[in-house]
């Protein structure tokens, strides 16, 4: 927020209400069991001092829910497309789709017929690992890293005038909504992980639960526009930020939240260089217990596959 407000980038930023909420389609029993489960996330999130308040019934969705206050809602592309004129005004160079090349030196790489080489280095592994290899990253973070595709559907709901929100429920992947009030009617926009997909750009149709939750939402509503694109997660949900080599960091496996999770890094990376320990580090470390377990039994497949 403060970047968007110093550098005076239009990428129709607001705060908005957003509400975490059981899945449409769970049954009475599960209903019941996530509506005691949301009420204590609403509790513990007051007391760490958030607008969290539980609602029995979700405006637009329906069902138990969480209300988050102050949420931040803006257009991505927009805001991306302006801090890179920014950085470019600063003298940073930036190269796009460059494959990066290990050395002998572990602070120095080959990228693009350039040799670059630093003091730290800070790796974003991108959405797939197609330029990245065990020589860049261990092969214990490479097992621990999930392909997923990400599945948009954008909806178009003539007449029905909604408040702009935000809507994530509790299933795992979970799905997410975004209602936004324009002329004429409202647009909606609807995101859910699959399993590994290599497809990115538009689809044929949205999926079966993509088109339940819009009929959901409005009768009279169609969609629009459909796509798709890889994203990474990790076995256990949370993403890998922290040291993977001396003066190395790695920020990785974001996928849904690559905006959230990647300010995230950027803060625990400072925190690093400047001789900080983030009370949480250790919890999304790419070394951290659970992913360990999982890398003992995959590395040796990737490894064979290497070979």
């Amino acid at each position: 927020e403060h970047i968007i407000s110093s550098e005076g980038i239009a990428c129709d930023w607001q705060r908005v209400p957003a509400w975490l909420h059981a899945p449409v389609d769970a049954s009475a029993d599960l209903a019941a069991r996530e509506r005691t489960t949301l009420w204590r996330d609403a509790d513990l999130a007051k007391r760490w001092g958030m607008e969290a308040t539980f609602e029995a019934t979700v405006p637009v969705i329906g069902g138990p829910g969480v209300r988050f206050a102050m949420q931040a809602v803006f257009q991505p592309a927009r805001y991306l497309r302006a801090l890179v004129e920014v950085l470019e005004r600063r003298g940073v160079p930036l190269v796009e789709q460059a494959e990066l090349v290990p050395t002998n030196d572990p602070l120095r790489f080959e990228c693009q017929g350039y040799t670059v080489r630093g003091q730290r280095f800070i790796l974003i592994a991108p959405s797939s690992l197609e330029r990245l290899s065990g020589d860049v990253l261990p092969d214990s973070v490479l097992a621990a890293l999930v392909p997923q595709t990400l599945l948009s559907a954008r909806g178009w709901m003539p007449g029905a005038h909604l408040d702009t929100a935000l809507f994530r429920d509790t299933s795992v992947p979970s799905r997410h909504v975004r209602v936004e009030s324009v002329e004429g009617g409202s647009v909606v926009v609807l995101e859910e992980l699959r399993a590994s997909g290599t497809g990115c750009g538009p689809t044929s149709a949205a999926s079966g639960t993509q088109q339940a939750w819009l009929s959901r939402l409005s009768p009279s509503a169609a969609f629009k526009q459909h796509a798709s694109m890889p994203l990474m997660s990790t076995v256990d949900g949370l993403p890998m930020m922290g040291a993977i080599g001396p003066r190395r960091w790695l920020a990785a496996g974001f996928g849904m939240q690559p905006m959230a999770f990647g300010m995230l890094a950027a803060m625990l990376v400072r925190d690093a260089i400047a001789g900080v320990a983030a009370p949480w580090s250790r919890v999304v470390a790419p070394d951290r217990a659970s992913l360990r377990r999982v890398a003992d039994v995959t590395a040796p497949v990737i490894q064979s596959r290497a070979g």
